[in-house]
């Protein structure tokens, strides 16, 4: 019972602490920031979005619930836990992550003739105090299929799925980059990390290292034979997404 006790208190210290430590709650996200498709600029909208509960923290950011107040479609809030990086750039260079991510996805779709994954669409948003942040749709669940660092998460096929797309990126890019980190819920993904030759990743880019500590582990799967067969042989390997 004691232990009971003191888990629960560690895990509520840590939600308070996190809570205390970024105080976005009840905050009111007055604009949002966006990348067109046509013309690759930035463009702007007012919104009408109420931040609200503390719901989560992982390596890099901190998440809090939110709520279109005009549609009621429910949102999280993303914001990094190096306050250095709070700034428009550093948000920016997450969304184009996500936007580059996402032209894989479309161009591993394709290649396997299947509808199988797609990252979430995520904007900045600035609060009426002028903090920025990132926002995006909330996910009906959350799970990791694998990270930057060699684990991987294949017990079911969209782990298998996820493992195929890190794998594919790779080879499509001729080992230039390689987009890791897969999480997010069945085929809807987000929060994508980065391995590249050129260090484009940031803080947890590991390069060639960390592309090989992901073949360390990986075992080609069914998906992953199904895109080699596709490519066989291999007219688009080394045609990184445009």
């Amino acid at each position: 019972m004691i232990r009971v006790f003191s888990l629960l208190f560690v895990i509520l210290y840590a939600t308070c602490s996190h809570a205390q430590q970024y105080p976005l709650t009840s905050r009111n996200i007055v604009r949002v920031y966006f990348m067109t498709p046509q013309t690759q600029q930035w463009a702007k909208n007012d919104v009408s979005v109420r931040v609200q509960g503390y719901l989560g923290s992982g390596t890099t950011r901190v998440t809090f619930h939110a709520k279109d107040l005009k549609s009621g479609k429910k949102l999280v809030v993303k914001i990094n836990k190096d306050r250095s990086k709070h700034q428009f750039y550093d948000y920016a260079q997450d969304v184009n992550l996500q936007k580059l991510s996402e032209k894989y996805a479309r161009q591993y779709n394709q290649t396997l003739q299947q509808n199988l994954v797609h990252y979430v669409e995520t904007v900045i948003g600035e609060t009426d105090r002028g903090e920025f942040l990132l926002l995006e749709p909330l996910l009906k669940g959350f799970k990791k299929y694998n990270n930057n660092y060699g684990y991987s998460n294949d017990s079911d096929d969209w782990g298998k799925i996820a493992q195929s797309f890190t794998h594919f990126t790779h080879m499509v890019s001729g080992g230039a980059v390689m987009i890791c980190d897969i999480q997010g819920y069945g085929g809807e993904l987000t929060d994508p990390g980065l391995h590249s030759l050129d260090g484009q990743g940031g803080s947890c880019d590991l390069g060639n290292q960390g592309m090989q500590k992901f073949f360390q582990s990986h075992r080609c799967n069914k998906f992953c034979f199904q895109f080699l067969r596709a490519l066989n042989p291999y007219p688009a390997y080394g045609q990184a997404a445009q």
